[in-house]
């Protein structure tokens, strides 16, 4: 009973390990060419597996994509946690926050992002909304914070600019709006940043925003 039981989870830590590099390999390739181009062939070949063995971990293309998609979520989702638990002055915060979103699209392709959207609608709404619900959950707190600490104003209706925030930034990626070859995402994302703050701060706050530029 112990030998079966150390052999099934022998070969469950074997298919972890696979898994993650399937993973790592896809993320690499899709963010590369794009969610159409690359095929299960791609990935074994480049792993060096044989598809049977690529089965055994991912069902089919689709469970390629929608396991790949929430791995890139859950890394910048859990880089934003670990930022927030360091309690910084919400300005501070946000700009972090801007770099750490910038650090993991502005080597993407926009047209591959819409790409993903248009051939896997429902992966994209199914991390549409966990990303969603999340993030406007951290504005809020960052708005709420900046009003208790006089940096932010406090006639402002957190509710309305929590979501034009949130919309906003999605927007910022669509190659429709803003050519990618003429506007680059990081300083669309830094302008947007900076436009949005001064929006919403106090004459306290404005003074923070101009010395956090300086420095930058």
């Amino acid at each position: 009973m112990y030998f079966c039981m150390d052999y099934k989870q022998s070969i469950s830590y074997m298919n972890d390990d696979l898994l993650k590099r399937v993973i790592e390999k896809s993320r690499e390739l899709l963010t590369k060419y794009g969610v159409k181009s690359v095929t299960m062939d791609d990935i074994s070949r480049e792993i060096g597996i044989s598809k049977k063995t690529l089965y055994t971990v991912i069902k089919d293309k689709h469970d390629l994509i929608e396991k790949t998609s929430f791995s890139i979520s859950d890394d910048i989702l859990s880089k934003i946690d670990d930022l927030l638990k360091e309690q910084l002055d919400p300005i501070s915060e946000l700009f972090v926050i801007e770099k750490i979103v910038c650090d993991n699209i502005s080597s993407v392709d926009p047209s591959i992002i819409y790409q993903f959207q248009k051939f896997y609608p429902d992966i994209h709404n199914q991390l549409h909304s966990r990303q969603k619900k999340a993030i406007m959950e951290m504005i809020m707190n960052n708005l709420k914070r900046g009003i208790a600490l006089g940096i932010y104003r406090a006639d402002i209706n957190k509710e309305f600019i929590a979501n034009l925030d949130y919309h906003s930034s999605i927007t910022l990626s669509n190659p429709d709006m803003f050519n990618p070859n003429e506007f680059e995402i990081r300083e669309i994302k830094r302008d947007y940043l900076i436009y949005h703050l001064r929006g919403i701060a106090s004459y306290k706050g404005l003074s923070f925003i101009e010395s956090k530029l300086t420095d930058h």
